[in-house]
């Protein structure tokens, strides 16, 4: 399997100039803890975390290019790598999300370690309940 094939392709991304505020406001009405942040041909320059932008509140931080990680910091899966890369990103890196990438560096995907779990449980016709504890026993 490859990584498109596991990938969600509906995520929501950000720009360096998007405020904090804003920032927040989008990845709260998604409901996601992680964002990449892309320029406008939608290349990956930075990733921003929910930590991040407590940070960023806190530390009265008004863009998000003052507190997203850069993209030397990001790693990264390209849409045609075997799926199993983003899983051993994630187990080893106790990653929430990473960034599935085309041949332009454009963020056209997400693998979450949700995503991971649901294609395990089907796979195994495990409960993903059981499959998520042994996870986090494990990820501890």
């Amino acid at each position: 399997m490859k990584a498109k094939e596991l990938m969600d392709k509906d995520f929501v991304y950000l720009n360096a100039d998007d405020s904090v505020i804003e920032a927040s406001k989008a990845m709260e009405h998604v409901r996601r803890f992680t964002c990449p942040v892309v320029n406008d041909k939608k290349q990956l320059i930075g990733w921003i975390t929910a930590f991040d932008i407590t940070k960023g509140l806190r530390e009265g931080n008004d863009k998000i290019s003052e507190i997203m990680s850069g993209y030397e910091e990001i790693a990264t899966v390209h849409e045609n790598d075997p799926a199993r890369k983003a899983v051993v990103l994630t187990a080893n890196n106790k990653f929430v999300t990473v960034p599935v990438v085309n041949d332009d560096n454009q963020v056209i995907g997400m693998i979450r370690a949700c995503d991971i779990v649901e294609l395990l449980s089907e796979l195994y016709d495990i409960k993903v309940s059981k499959l998520y504890e042994a996870m986090q026993n494990q990820l501890k």
